[in-house]
């Protein structure tokens, strides 16, 4: 009956947390959505910058500490992503970090994880980064953010992300397998 009980308590849990692209910040997710490690949080807060591409009322909040170098937050999809058709995951993202900081886009699941890297452009102002996960397998259903991975933060200016807006769109499509002639 305890073993009932639980595996039910948990599914309420995922249920009750769990959310889909498109994603903003304005009212679908809050901070108890994110699922914080190593000593992140990310939090959901009104918009500082509402310049340029992003005019949104409210963002998320990552801001980089002394913890680990691979600290982020993750978020529990409501189901798998689908990669048959839209391989790409764009974000706006706002940091004043220097330019070609890595922030990792993580996909996990019970099955496995798989992650792509982008690099900012600009710094101090928004910008639209994007991953490319064509040929990736539809079993994963949590994004986890990683901000300036590889390195330890500061808690400072450089060390606070603002993201926001974050959809599954179409990319490029999976690489096929070519069948080769071989005779030896």
């Amino acid at each position: 009956m305890k073993s009932i009980l639980f595996t039910f308590s948990l599914f309420a849990f995922s249920l009750s947390y769990s959310q889909s692209f498109p994603m903003s910040f304005d009212s679908k997710v809050t901070t108890s959505d994110f699922i914080d490690f190593e000593g992140r949080t990310a939090i959901v807060i009104v918009n500082p910058t509402k310049t340029g591409i992003n005019l949104s009322d409210s963002v998320a909040l990552m801001v980089r500490d002394s913890s680990q170098i691979w600290a982020g937050s993750k978020l529990v999809l409501s189901a798998n992503l689908d990669f048959s058709v839209n391989t790409k995951i764009t974000m706006k993202v706002y940091t004043t970090a220097s330019i070609g900081t890595v922030l990792k886009f993580k996909l996990e699941s019970s099955a496995g994880s798989v992650e792509v890297d982008a690099l900012t452009t600009v710094s101090g102002s928004w910008e639209t980064l994007e991953w490319i996960f064509a040929g990736t397998p539809n079993i994963f259903n949590e994004v986890v953010f990683m901000f300036d991975f590889g390195n330890l933060g500061n808690g400072m200016a450089s060390s606070t992300f603002f993201f926001d807006d974050i959809q599954q769109v179409v990319g490029p499509p999976a690489p096929s397998l070519l069948s080769l002639l071989v005779n030896f």
